[in-house]
């Protein structure tokens, strides 16, 4: 159910259960108009509101509202004219994103704030049409230097926007964003992957309750933050020895828990657990894990999926008990890739079993072979072993 925050001097404003917010206001004649989309924050709900207020003191003729129409109807309006601005066109491009569930909710409360903070501000009332790559360029050089990642995801939202501007021929000629190196941001750091060892280690150091979360990442499956964070005891076939990944959890910025499909169809998959890993999973599974057969291996103490963050500071610290840094819980999904390509999986092995869309050459000449694949988790579990006699 939407909360309603408190009374304003004009118009409403609605927390929605996603987080984001409506805003709406009354006509005197009593209709009552909506914004036509969400709002990921308060303040771009205010300002709308501010806008709508505007626009409606410059229609007021003798005391009477003359010409009035809806934000609807000047959206068409300006489609018909071509006159259509930037903001507007944003505005109807979210709109399809989230209404065809093009958009998860983490990536639309993530994308809504790119919007409104990064792009809006200064290109907003652009005719969409006369939008030059100069244009552009002095957009991009405006931002905030020491947030080059955010800038990135910015330039590269903006550049999808106009793509399809292009494909609904609202815009003619090239993508006015085609400025070399912004769509890639600054060189990806580069880190060697965590030994076996080394992962024995910071799982060591993991509060007892977390510390599978670190092996599974690392040696099983290369699992996502969110795919850890989502599994559930139906999840695990202990009899077969496998785990099927079939979901992820995000987190909304109100702290709302949103479970879906992993990020990509190649993610839903199930993967053989190492041998030297068995134990390990049967002990959790008897001690830490919720009882029901849908009980979450990991949560918080209100019986809730961990948040990215609750994961990410309990790794951060027990890496440093362990004598490690420089290393982020994602880095694990490597370790799993880099362990089985030395236990020689082939790459379009690696792909299906670790989640990864592939590409259309290696599913024309590879096949995932299953008895093979075997082989290669015995390998790590071998690998696992040893590293924990090493360890002891």
């Amino acid at each position: 159910m939407a909360k309603t925050h408190g009374a304003r001097s004009w118009g409403i404003i609605d927390r929605q259960r996603s987080g984001h917010y409506r805003a709406r206001y009354t006509l005197a004649t009593g209709a009552r108009v909506s914004a036509p989309t969400t709002f990921s924050t308060k303040m771009a709900a205010e300002a709308w509101l501010s806008k709508e207020r505007k626009y409606l003191d410059e229609l007021v003729v003798n005391g009477e509202l003359s010409n009035y129409q809806t934000p609807r109807e000047r959206l068409q309006s300006a489609l018909r004219v071509n006159d259509l601005t930037l903001g507007q066109y944003i505005e109807r491009y979210r709109q399809e994103k989230e209404r065809g569930g093009r958009w998860r909710d983490s990536t639309a409360q993530r994308y809504n704030w790119l919007i409104e903070n990064r792009i809006l501000p200064t290109l907003e009332d652009r005719p969409l049409a006369r939008v030059l790559a100069a244009d552009v360029a002095d957009w991009w050089h405006s931002l905030p230097a020491d947030t080059g990642r955010t800038n990135t995801l910015a330039y590269q939202l903006l550049r999808s926007v106009f793509r399809a501007a292009i494909r609904d021929h609202l815009y003619s000629g090239d993508n006015p964003c085609d400025i070399y190196g912004a769509s890639t941001g600054s060189k990806r750091r580069e880190i060697a992957p965590l030994s076996a060892e080394q992962v024995l280690a910071i799982s060591a150091a993991m509060p007892e309750r977390l510390r599978l979360s670190v092996l599974l990442a690392a040696f099983c499956g290369a699992m996502r933050s969110g795919e850890v964070r989502e599994l559930r005891r139906k999840d695990f076939n202990m009899d077969a020895g496998t785990l099927t990944i079939s979901r992820q959890v995000s987190v909304l910025a109100d702290g709302t828990r949103v479970v879906g499909a992993p990020k990509t169809d190649a993610g839903i998959r199930t993967v053989p657990i190492p041998k030297a890993l068995l134990p390990v999973v049967k002990a959790h599974l008897h001690d830490h894990a919720q009882i029901t057969d849908d009980g979450l291996l990991f949560y918080n103490r209100h019986g809730k999926q961990l948040a990215p963050t609750d994961l990410l500071k309990a790794f951060t610290t027990a890496q440093r008990k362990a004598g490690i840094s420089g290393y982020v819980f994602h880095d694990l999904r490597r370790c799993w890739s880099t362990f089985t390509a030395l236990g020689q999986a082939t790459k379009r092995e690696r792909m299906a079993v670790g989640g990864w869309a592939t590409s259309s050459m290696v599913e024309r000449y590879e096949q995932v072979d299953q008895p093979h694949m075997l082989e290669v988790t015995d390998w790590l579990s071998n690998r696992i072993t040893e590293a924990k006699k090493a360890s002891a």
